[in-house]
């Protein structure tokens, strides 16, 4: 497993936030470069958990999930 930083987000995100650090397998992703910066393409489902910023920057309507 690896930890990565979230940059993007789709429109029909439900678990992570741009700013938030995500847990997945490496293999499940599609590495490409863009703008001279190495990117992970993960669908939401790779997804194994998320940490999020202190409670004072989270959205308060996230939907439940695998929170650390």
């Amino acid at each position: 497993l690896a930890w990565a930083d979230v940059k993007l987000v789709g429109p029909d995100v439900r678990v992570a936030a741009r700013g938030d650090r995500v847990l997945f397998l490496p293999s499940s992703g599609l590495e490409l470069e863009l703008e001279g910066q190495d990117l992970v393409l993960l669908r939401e489902r790779d997804v194994q958990a998320v940490s999020s910023p202190p409670a004072s920057d989270q959205r308060a309507d996230r939907a439940p999930g695998q929170y650390l």
